[in-house]
């Protein structure tokens, strides 16, 4: 009986050390950057936190000048983004959403 509870807990203990548990190893403080390299008209972005664009909480939205950046401190969470389709116009279309996944650590994304 021994012999099956030691094996059995040396099993979780494997398991616990793979998915970082035991090591207290947790994903990654990530962050989004979102810049304007190429639009030279002031650009309305919207970004939005967790776990799908339905439910995320809307985080910012705000206009990027050509060279202008946002950052998102997102730690364990999803991020949503999208901008105006057609800058300036105020049609009220934006581009479809984007997910980006900070989880594992820091992403750039640019347009």
């Amino acid at each position: 009986m021994k012999r099956n509870v030691f094996l059995s807990l040396a099993a979780a203990g494997v398991f616990l050390a793979a998915s970082g548990a035991l090591t207290g190893k947790a994903l990654a403080d990530g962050a989004l950057t979102i810049t304007n390299k190429t639009i030279d008209a002031p650009v309305m972005v919207e970004a939005r936190l967790g776990a799908t664009v339905d439910d995320a909480v809307p985080v910012a939205k705000q206009p990027l000048k050509k060279g202008e950046s946002l950052n998102l401190d997102s730690t364990n969470l999803q991020n949503f983004w999208r901008r105006e389709a057609d800058p300036g116009s105020n049609d009220g279309k934006w581009t479809d959403w984007q997910r980006v996944d900070t989880r594992n650590g820091d992403q750039h994304v640019s347009f």
